[in-house]
């Protein structure tokens, strides 16, 4: 019984309250009464020793309700299993359209595969997306099939970057026979030289090595990409001691695989200070300004992570010229528990790929998001009195009245305030100051945290402030970031296009949004995964840009495909383009989320806003204790 039949059969009995007959079973799962017959008869062997279902002759089929917790679990984990089990076609069918020699047809595949044609044309779209990265075409030929024509390197660094698994593949096809071998002699030889090089980034060498072997005498690299004294220095050890004795492989090769090896090599601080070249220093200046200017996040003074991001940006720099590949074994924790400090690398890379021209891969940015993260963490305990420049223009006497408060209320975290209308910090250069608190809505950006709050502080405004001054987090109430009027179920959509558009228009009627909001919207789309597993998605747009921070969540009445995975939760995040002190506290909990798979099936089938409150509180209670 497979994986998504197993789930429908679940999900059946879970639903229905008491016995139902197979042939009810049969007809529900559109298969024969001779096919639920034979599954029937093993269901229990597929399943946990805490879930059995219950068979009895001229009844039918049950499951026990002592098992629906256990039930909920499984049956999430099954859906999983298929969106991987997505990814996996898809990295099949690259896998052998890269590595065939000739045209290969859909009916051919779907042979081979074991997998239907309609399913395999679905893949190909998302195939054809992957090999135009690659500056690849998947050319069809009329009753030949297709093929993928291009440069032979553009094929091996999409092979090692999208072929998830490619050992595997590689065994399926009889094709990977020595290469444990082969893969030991590297070790000794890097052990020998003691080459830096992690285990992950070896893994990756000998793989790329491998291909090459496998592929250089019918699609030789003709001329190598370029040279670097450092690299060519590296050839005749490459030449005596890389290559086993028994494979061949041309001069070319050998050098295109020193400048790959020196991508992926670890580097120390000396070796980065003498050879980094100098548009590097700028570059990372520029990234930090862009991160400052988007998230109200200032690292420039950190010189632990300038130099941690001189060493990074140095192996990076020869990665993206040769489009060399490294994996990031953490990248799905990162990305769901470090959500803050991902997407504030994922600005960072949207900028570095503009620089460079190049598509930037989810493992680079997960590196990245791991320094800021660090950095975040050591500008948390450097806390010392700060700054003040009040914008108020409510008068003179309110001014006065709402400097002396806060003056008052944070002594021990404020060093001075300075009072100025709008107009008169237009023409004032802030950066003596260490933070804004505005009255009035301010237009400009500047290079400092901007914080809104009202002429007379509430509550609200005095634990937002202090969160701001002691870098902290305060209690807030999930309402003021999760808002009634923005939570909406019993809606379906056929594409997350489709999803995104139709969920913007609904919050514009309620919330004000600038023109560019869908358009930021989509390019995050463009840019980055939304889709995250357990029925879950997070589009979001690239860069903050609404006034306010909300959260707008949507219930779905039939799971839709969002990515590579299958959704039916939507969390719409916009965070506010000035300081908002609480945000790495509300990633903090929409993280916490994300990874509770039986709190999001909760939402999902309570489809109420007083279900989601409920649970959230309940989540946000875990969190804080």
């Amino acid at each position: 019984m497979n994986s998504r039949r197993l789930k429908q059969l679940l999900s059946l009995l879970q639903m229905k309250q008491g016995y139902i007959s197979s042939e009810e079973l049969a007809a529900k799962l559109m298969i024969s009464s001779r096919t639920i017959r034979n599954d029937l008869a093993e269901i229990n062997t597929f399943l946990p020793e805490d879930i059995q279902i219950e068979i009895l002759p001229g009844k039918g089929v049950r499951l026990k309700k002592e098992h629906i917790q256990a039930v909920e679990s499984l049956i999430l984990k099954l859906a999983n299993e298929a969106d991987c089990n997505m990814e996996q076609r898809i990295d099949q069918i690259l896998y052998r359209l890269l590595m065939n020699e000739t045209y290969i047809r859909i009916e051919d595949l779907s042979e081979q595969m074991y997998v239907a044609e309609p399913i395999i044309k679905i893949c190909l779209k998302k195939v054809r997306e992957i090999l135009k990265e690659h500056q690849l075409i998947l050319k069809t030929r009329t009753h030949y099939g297709m093929r993928v024509y291009g440069d032979e390197y553009d094929i091996r660094i999409c092979l090692l970057s999208h072929v998830k698994d490619l050992p595997l593949q590689l065994k399926r096809e009889r094709a990977w026979i020595g290469y444990e071998a082969f893969r030991e002699k590297m070790k000794v030889f890097m052990h020998d030289k003691v080459y830096p090089i992690s285990d992950e980034n070896l893994d990756v060498f000998c793989e790329y090595l491998y291909i090459a072997f496998l592929r250089s005498e019918k699609n030789p690299i003709k001329e190598c990409i370029s040279r670097y004294p450092m690299e060519i220095e590296l050839l005749k050890e490459f030449q005596e001691m890389a290559v086993p004795p028994d494979l061949f492989l041309p001069a070319s090769e050998v050098q295109q695989a020193s400048c790959y090896l020196a991508a992926i090599r670890i580097y120390t601080k000396e070796e980065c200070r003498l050879s980094a070249p100098a548009y590097l220093n700028d570059l990372i200046s520029d990234f930090l300004a862009r991160i400052k200017e988007s998230f109200r996040v200032d690292l420039h003074k950190d010189m632990e992570l300038r130099t941690n991001l001189l060493i990074h940006m140095y192996s990076f720099d020869l990665r993206i010229r040769y489009g060399a590949v490294i994996h990031n074994p953490l990248l799905t924790e990162i990305r769901t528990k470090y959500a803050f400090a991902y997407d504030c690398a994922s600005v960072a890379m949207d900028y570095i790929s503009r620089y460079y021209k190049k598509r930037i891969r989810a493992d680079e940015t997960g590196f990245l998001a791991i320094l800021l993260y660090l950095s975040m963490e050591r500008m948390k305990t450097s806390r010392s009195r700060k700054n003040i420049l009040l914008i108020c223009s409510s008068g003179r006497g309110t001014a006065k009245l709402l400097q002396y408060e806060i003056k008052n209320r944070f002594s021990k975290n404020v060093r001075s305030i300075t009072v100025m209308s709008l107009q008169e910090v237009e023409n004032t250069d802030v950066t003596d100051w260490d933070m804004i608190l505005t009255t009035v809505q301010v237009t400009e950006d500047f290079p400092i945290p901007i914080l809104r709050i009202n002429n007379f502080l509430d509550s609200n405004d005095i634990q937002r402030i202090e969160a701001a001054l002691e870098q902290t987090d305060t209690d807030f109430l999930i309402q003021e970031y999760f808002p009634p009027e923005l939570f909406f179920t019993a809606v379906s959509f056929t594409s997350k296009e489709e999803a995104i558009k139709a969920l913007v228009e609904r919050i514009a009627h309620v919330r004000k949004l600038p023109e560019q909001f869908l358009e930021y919207v989509m390019r995050r789309e463009q840019n980055e995964k939304t889709s995250f597993g357990n029925y879950f998605a997070m589009p979001h747009p690239y860069l903050p840009i609404t006034e306010d921070t909300f959260i707008s969540v949507t219930v779905l009445s039939k799971p839709m495909s969002w990515d590579t995975h299958r959704i039916r939760m939507i969390v719409l995040l916009s965070t506010s383009r000035y300081y908002e002190p609480r945000i790495e506290q509300i990633y903090a909990l929409l993280s916490q989320l994300l990874l509770n798979p039986l709190l999001i099936n909760r939402i999902i089938k309570g489809q109420s806003y007083e279900v989601f409150l409920e649970t959230m509180e309940e989540l946000k209670g875990e969190y804080d204790g």
